[in-house]
């Protein structure tokens, strides 16, 4: 076999070996929220500065594909959250809308609050979903959506319903075929 083949499948398996790795540490961080056994690090945060955080870290993904992403931002009541948790929910969110959306797009994203309740919204110009997958689409490992669940079996959708549950709040979408989607977090107001 030549060094040229040996490399190869050696990239092929750490490529496999990687993966495979994702997914275990996906699956165990589901059971462990599903479970109640996730301790939470809650404190007194502002979601604007998780969410300027998190566009950070996926700057390098938008500007791989050319994808604006523009920040609404309001001045809002402070949370209780776990500040890696629920950065965590917010690159998946952004991440999501980047991978989906054309090339030379824009992704919103908005920071507001609504009654009790501190928002997020993000929002692409991507194909969207298709309504018959919409009810199981924070499930996880669902796999009739083969377009949205290529990579991840759709645990990271999955992962951050459990999160935002743990938080007390919820998430949401909205979404049209052809004219993109809407996530939206929901976040109790830290109590006075």
């Amino acid at each position: 076999m030549s060094p040229l083949k040996q490399q190869e499948l050696l990239e092929t398996a750490y490529h496999s070996v990687t993966n495979l790795n994702e997914l275990i540490e996906k699956t165990m961080l589901l059971v462990e929220l599903k479970a109640g056994l996730r301790d939470l690090r809650l404190m007194s945060s502002r979601l604007e500065s998780i969410v300027r955080q998190s566009i950070d870290d996926v700057t390098p993904q938008a500007l791989e594909r050319d994808i604006d992403i523009q920040l609404d931002a309001a001045d809002v009541s402070a949370i209780h959250a776990d500040r890696a948790l629920l950065g965590r929910v917010v690159v998946t969110l952004l991440e999501n809308a980047i991978r989906f959306s054309p090339a030379s797009e824009s992704v919103r994203v908005c920071v507001g609050e609504a009654g009790a309740n501190v928002c997020l919204t993000v929002q692409d110009r991507g194909k969207g979903i298709e309504p018959d997958i919409l009810p199981s689409l924070f499930e996880g490992l669902v796999t009739t959506d083969s377009l949205h669940h290529r990579d991840g079996q759709g645990l990271n959708l999955a992962i951050a319903s459990q999160i935002m549950r743990r938080h007390g709040g919820r998430i949401e979408v909205e979404s049209q075929v052809g004219a993109g989607s809407m996530f939206t977090l929901r976040l109790p107001v830290e109590p006075a």
